[in-house]
């Protein structure tokens, strides 16, 4: 049993090698903070979320992990709805974003 597990675990890792080192080749080439792609993050696991919850949810990440840096508080979302990340469902009257499926 003790092989296969081995076998398993090596896989895992594999796996999440690749994972990473695509996540790391995509914030390069689209210049994405680690506190963006957690916002991307956020609002792709809930659907839609107001902005301000989506700034105060990852400054609380932050805080938390005091290891992840991103730009500004009130840059974070913005960069984002200025590169039209979220798509064109921004309800800029109710401050929702939601991301397109």
């Amino acid at each position: 049993m003790d092989k296969k597990d081995t076998a398993i675990e090596r896989m895992s890792r594999a796996m999440f090698t690749r994972i990473i080192s695509s996540l790391t080749r995509t914030m390069q080439e689209e210049e994405l903070s680690v506190a963006q792609v957690a916002a991307l993050h956020l609002v792709d696991e809930r659907g839609s979320m107001r902005i301000g919850d989506v700034v105060h949810k990852v400054q609380d990440m932050q805080h938390e992990n005091s290891t992840a840096v991103g730009p500004p508080k009130e840059n974070l979302v913005q960069l984002l709805l200025h590169r039209n990340i979220f798509g064109a469902t921004i309800h800029l009257f109710c401050c929702t974003a939601k991301l397109l499926p």
